[in-house]
């Protein structure tokens, strides 16, 4: 969460966290009121409790990332909420787990290949997040890449026995900006679509600013805290069989591969994780 402190989580520790005093340096106008702090934490925490505790299935959205708690939301106009979800029912295409090389980027965990058409720059780095990039706070492996022309793409190709995904509910994945990269323009979010192909090359290509968006780092006054923190973004499959004129549908029996395509930006650099399809 943007614009968040550790020390107003709680009414005992005041206000020593870093966005203060001497580490403190132009970070304090970022950061959200006590007041607001209280209510996201009452408003994510009882929900939270009934989910678990309660079993109460309707608050499963906010922890999907689908919805705010409206308390949380109106809380401070500088909050911006950006969560991760991990669903138990998930067909892994590429997790980016295992051994790292230079190439293993191009065989997926689902296992089949992984491809860029030689369209992007440089390939792509598969390794240990906090390896390939410094400003990550994650501890699991991911794939740094970077485009420069909006024909690049990355396509990862989906086994016979793996291509009806019917069973499931979305395209899911976990996606965050490289810090301090020049390929992203300062302060804005960036740009893509993910599409999928079946059998008879039907295509369609969906853009992620629909269901989520891929922020500009919260950068702090010290570069050394400022991360390159993911957010899960979920498309639903339904996105994919919507009826439009001219537009395909995808056939969900016969799914052959998942692609990112870099159309809407002219350049840029990520990190993504956690390709799956899920309930």
């Amino acid at each position: 969460m943007y614009g968040a402190i550790h020390d107003r989580f709680n009414t005992v520790w005041g206000d020593g966290d870093l966005y203060f005093g001497e580490l403190g340096g132009t970070d304090l106008a970022k950061v959200i009121t006590a007041d607001a702090h209280q209510k996201i934490a009452k408003g994510y925490m009882s929900a939270f409790f009934r989910r678990f505790l309660k079993n109460e299935a309707q608050w499963t959205g906010m922890f999907r990332g689908e919805w705010v708690p409206v308390a949380a939301a109106s809380a401070d106009s500088k909050a911006k909420f950006y969560v991760q979800y991990q669903h138990p029912n998930a067909r892994t295409v590429d997790d980016f787990e295992g051994a790292h090389g230079s190439t293993t980027w191009q065989t997926s965990t689902i296992g089949a290949a992984v491809d860029d058409d030689n369209s992007l720059p440089a390939d792509p780095v598969e390794n240990q997040l906090a390896s390939i990039d410094p400003h990550s706070p994650h501890d699991t492996a991911g794939l740094l890449l970077r485009w420069d022309g909006t024909a690049d793409h990355l396509r990862f190709l989906v086994p016979n026995a793996q291509k009806d995904v019917t069973g499931y509910t979305a395209l899911q994945f976990r996606i965050t900006q490289k810090v301090n990269s020049a390929s992203n323009p300062a302060g804005m979010s960036q740009d893509l679509r993910v599409s999928l192909t079946d059998a008879a090359n039907q295509t369609r290509a969906i853009m992620v600013s629909k269901f989520g968006e891929v922020p500009f780092p919260d950068t702090r006054y010290y570069d050394q805290y400022t991360k390159s923190a993911m957010r899960t973004v979920r498309i639903p499959l339904s996105a994919f069989r919507i009826l439009c004129l001219t537009l395909a549908e995808v056939d969900l029996t016969n799914v052959v591969n998942v692609a990112f395509e870099f159309s809407e930006k002219a350049m840029g650099e990520i990190e993504i994780d956690s390709v799956q399809f899920t309930a």
